[in-house]
């Protein structure tokens, strides 16, 4: 049984077989030289084998060949799509573009035995079955948001979620990098960023809510990445054509900001960084004139760092309590004519995404930041679309907003399986219901998040995360109508190559739990430890 995830568009099964052998050439045009490089590399080390790189010359060879091919007619593709085609003599990838072929080689990968994930070299026949695939995403948007701020995880673990990403055909990772706990980028104009904000004294544990009682631990957290840890990264990333997208969030989820900076508070402070989860009510200040010098200073010299024409800019959750008494923000309002607070952060998003725009960026922001007059917030700002709004949203489609849609109940990777199950993981449609055709263009595709409250571990991050991601990936992905039952059974295959790779992901005991499982569990998360919880 061929079993491959994301599921591709068309699939159709031979008799042939393709044996991989030390005599097997990969024959490459001109354009696609990186992705033949890559595929010598992952090939050559489980293997043992010294493959040939050789450029395709006027006529393709017949016999023994892997060829990565340049074709204008898989245009009609886009720049993903892909042929693959395997018979007893040859594997022959064609593209237009290389992101299509590096896709088309993690297809391939897919196709070749388990031992080819190995990091030493394994003694066996290495056949191929033979194959035709014709294969092109659905949705251009196919990202996972990482918070680091609740917990750092560092280089190494993200490198490693940027590998996994690709094999599963994902190609946008937000990266959550400030928050009310933890400031994670150097910014070297403003270095008490990191000096104070990266770090705090202990961290909540216990459970989601912890109503009866909070529990900390004393144990200080914290860490941040170098400007020159961000630029490796990134090229990283780009390698395996994944796009970074930095989220600063402004204006609310900054006390880690305030504690170094607490003079672009309302009140002045003093404030340390947080050590609990949740909402605060001290937030950037948008009255003050130094608030806008100050992100135009930060802007300027984040952004380079990332070439994504996007920057995201959070503005969810955040607090008016504190404007509402602020002298400086009345002021604010008064001065430009605001009807209330909600029209005042609705300005601050505005003046944010003019400096950006003068960095040749894109704004995006979590769907608070939508007004409810269209016309008060610039047409290019992208909106993510997590909580609530659905009417909102798709009135603001229906005028031409670009949105991501990350509806936390199907997206949210860090709730429990009995909230959020495999299965509703798989069968989420981004679409929203009752969405004319003639929008869903509008969708740019969907996200799916990981906050990091409750997940300090390498161990934790994969529970958590596979294969909830995998269904996502597919759903993101797959043109195909859904169908759970072929899903679960490809899976199985998919998950034994994790294995090999060494995710530790959630059994087949836990990702769906029944429903009397769901009700009995459910209203024990807001008071339990979910990090000591792996059996839900």
């Amino acid at each position: 049984m061929v079993s491959i995830i994301p599921k591709p568009v068309l699939c159709e099964l031979n008799s042939e077989v393709f044996h991989l052998n030390e005599e097997t050439t990969i024959f490459f045009s001109p354009a696609f030289s990186k992705e033949a490089e890559y595929l010598k590399n992952f090939l050559s080390l489980p293997t043992g084998f010294h493959f040939l790189l050789q450029e395709v010359e006027k006529s393709l060879p017949d016999k023994n060949a892997i060829i990565i091919q340049m074709d204008s007619e898989t245009n009609t593709h886009g720049n993903e799509g892909y042929i693959l085609e395997i018979t007893s003599n040859i594997v022959i990838v064609r593209a237009h573009h290389s992101k299509g072929a590096f896709y088309a080689i993690q297809t391939l990968r897919q196709l070749l035995p388990l031992e080819i994930e190995s990091k030493t070299e394994v003694k066996m026949t290495w056949d191929i079955p033979g194959i035709k695939i014709v294969d092109y995403p659905r949705f251009s948007w196919r990202g996972f948001m990482f918070d680091e701020c609740r917990h750092f995880h560092g280089k190494t673990v993200v490198k490693r979620m940027l590998d996994l990403m690709a094999l599963h055909k994902l190609n946008v990772f937000h990266w959550h990098l400030t928050e009310d706990q933890g400031w994670r980028i150097e910014v070297k104009k403003y270095h008490k960023l990191t000096d104070v904000g990266a770090w705090r004294k202990g961290s909540q544990i216990g459970g989601y809510r912890s109503f009866l009682r909070k529990k900390r631990s004393t144990t200080p957290h914290g860490g941040y990445y170098t400007q020159e840890d961000i630029q490796e990264i990134v090229e990283y990333a780009k390698d395996r054509y994944i796009m970074v997208v930095p989220e600063i969030d402004l204006p609310g989820h900054t006390r880690a900001l305030l504690a170094a900076y607490p003079e672009y508070s309302c009140t002045g402070g003093p404030f340390e960084v947080a050590t609990d989860w949740g909402i605060f009510k001290d937030v950037l200040c948008p009255g003050k004139d130094q608030i806008y010098n100050f992100i135009e200073d930060l802007f300027r010299e984040v952004a380079p760092l990332f070439p994504s024409p996007f920057f995201h800019i959070g503005g969810d959750e955040t607090p008016t309590s504190r404007w509402k008494v602020c002298p400086e923000c009345q002021k604010r309002i008064r001065d430009e004519d605001l009807p209330n607070e909600k029209a005042l952060q609705e300005y601050f998003t505005s003046r944010l995404v003019n400096l950006l725009k003068d960095l040749n960026k894109v704004a995006i922001g979590w769907n608070e930041i939508l007004p409810d007059q269209f016309e008060n917030l610039d047409s290019s700002v992208v909106a993510q679309h997590w909580l609530g709004g659905s009417e909102l949203v798709k009135n603001h489609l229906r005028k031409g907003r670009k949105m991501i849609i990350s509806r936390f109940f199907y997206t949210y990777l860090d709730y429990p399986y009995t909230m959020t199950s495999l299965k509703k993981c798989y069968q989420f449609d981004p679409i929203p219901k009752g969405l004319e055709p003639q929008f869903s263009d509008n969708i740019l595709g969907l996200s799916a998040q990981l906050w990091t409250e409750w997940v300090p571990t390498l161990s934790r991050i994969d529970w958590q995360v596979f294969p909830r991601l995998t269904a996502l990936a597919e759903v993101a992905w797959s043109q195909q109508k859904k169908d759970y039952i072929d899903f679960r059974q490809r899976l199985r295959l998919f998950l034994l190559r994790l294995e090999k790779l060494g995710v530790k992901y959630a059994r087949e005991s836990v990702v769906d739990p029944g429903k009397i499982k769901r009700l009995f569990n459910l209203p024990l998360m807001f008071f339990r430890d979910p990090q000591k919880n792996t059996s839900d």
